[in-house]
């Protein structure tokens, strides 16, 4: 940690952290593969590359299929997409499996940028990493969606998608462009998570003050304190004592201070604008209103667009919003396919933000399952669908009455769980 920033390397920091949860970890070898990745990525840039063109390139590596990644992009692990589960999170999973989360994947590409001498490096969301890039031309900061193709992502839409306060943006705590041993504290987080799951409550706080003066706002540092005082409240004193008045007059000092910890630490984040329901997806405001009076064109001649008059025809309507850039479309054009089999439900896809010769080609290699096919090539019907980013769908009645959201990849699982019941719902109020 008390490397100077440009002599940190992202690669060789993740993987240290990594091997402290799990000693296991090769941090030789996996440099080894990652430093094989960026030189294949040069090649495809070619010979003094401009940094935008090695940025391009850097995209095809990691989400396109090809003989530089065995046909086996890398893609948005949807049965942990938080990385819930801290083996998910390890380098050397996403690695291995090129299966990834919102914090392996990111951090990841922000290695091969490093590598490849380009200015990028990580932000944080409730929950979330992202990546800021830095333009070596314009000087401008672009947000970079590691688990959507890395595509652009304005900060409005990532705070639509994953809600925080206003003042927890000023203070730091989210959406800044981290310097480089900000970024290794939010790294180390995974060595305090080993900490807590071993119930080491002291050790895990002691941890939180070597990292606090990297990124004090770093809500991970910032919570510890309060995590490690209740973990050792229950089992210094809720374990062994059932009632307050139990507890030895020489031990009520050590609680009193462990109270005040998690009061003082909590009244902290507070003031910094941290608030329990960060990241909460709202619910869309469409759901039990009228989709929205929009006439959306066609994608070109060949095909139709769509608007209120085809979403109130009398039978349940699926509104696929979709993207040729986005990574996690192309997973689910099966699953969409399979659906487009149910004769009595309309299938309707937009293309957002996209270009009609990228959206005819994504079709042509994955398959048209929709009756009609609108183009929204500016995004601009994003605030009237109230559409946070691709793959959405909406379930929307044989009234035209929007009845329900999916947000993310629509699996098998997620078919069948979720989408075919909000469909049979739907029906009841055609």
């Amino acid at each position: 940690m008390e490397t100077s920033d440009d002599k940190i390397d992202f690669a060789r920091a993740k993987l240290t952290f990594d091997k402290l949860y799990d000693p296991a970890t090769d941090i030789a070898g996996r440099l080894k593969d990652i430093d094989a990745m960026a030189q294949t990525i040069r090649t495809m840039a070619g010979p003094s590359a401009p940094p935008r063109l090695r940025l391009v390139m850097l995209r095809k590596y990691i989400y396109e299929p090809g003989p530089w990644n065995h046909n086996k992009p890398f893609q948005y692990d949807m049965t942990d997409p938080l990385g819930m589960k801290p083996a998910n999170r390890l380098l050397s999973t996403y690695l291995t499996t090129h299966r990834g989360n919102c914090v392996s994947m990111p951090i990841l590409f922000v290695a091969l940028a490093q590598r490849l001498g380009l200015n990028a490096t990580l932000s944080t969301a409730p929950h979330h990493l992202f990546v800021k890039y830095i333009d070596d031309v314009t000087g401008k900061t672009f947000n970079l969606e590691t688990t959507n193709g890395a595509s652009p992502a304005r900060d409005v839409w990532i705070r639509q998608i994953m809600p925080m306060t206003d003042r927890a943006v000023a203070h730091g705590l989210y959406m800044k462009t981290l310097s480089g041993k900000e970024a290794l504290a939010v790294m180390a987080g995974i060595v305090l998570e080993r900490e807590f799951a071993e119930k080491k409550y002291q050790e895990a706080w002691d941890v939180a003050e070597v990292l606090r003066p990297y990124y004090p706002d770093n809500i991970a540092v910032l919570l510890a304190p309060t995590d490690a005082a209740l973990g050792l409240i229950q089992e210094e004193y809720l374990s062994k004592y059932p009632t307050r008045s139990g507890i030895p007059p020489a031990l009520t000092q050590g609680l009193t201070f462990l109270e005040r910890t998690v009061s003082g630490t909590l009244a902290h984040a507070y003031a910094l604008g941290w608030r329990e329901t960060d990241g909460e997806e709202k619910p869309s405001a469409l759901i039990g209103k009228a989709a929205p009076r929009l006439e959306l064109a066609p994608l070109d001649a060949a095909t139709k667009g769509f608007g209120p008059r085809e979403l109130a025809s009398g039978h349940v309507s699926v509104v696929s919003v979709f993207a040729s850039w986005c990574a996690p479309c192309r997973s689910e054009a099966r699953v969409l396919a399979s659906l487009a089999g149910h004769g009595d439900v309309a299938l309707y896809g937009l293309a957002w933000k996209d270009k009609p010769e990228k959206t005819r080609a994504f079709l042509a290699e994955n398959g048209n399952p929709y009756q009609r096919v609108a183009l929204d090539t500016d995004g601009g019907s994003a605030i009237r669908w109230d559409i946070h980013d691709v793959p959405e769908t909406f379930v929307v009645d044989g009234h035209g009455v929007v009845r329900a959201r999916i947000s993310g990849e629509l699996t098998e699982d997620v078919l069948t769980r979720q989408l075919l019941p909000m469909i049979a719902a739907a029906k009841k109020t055609s």
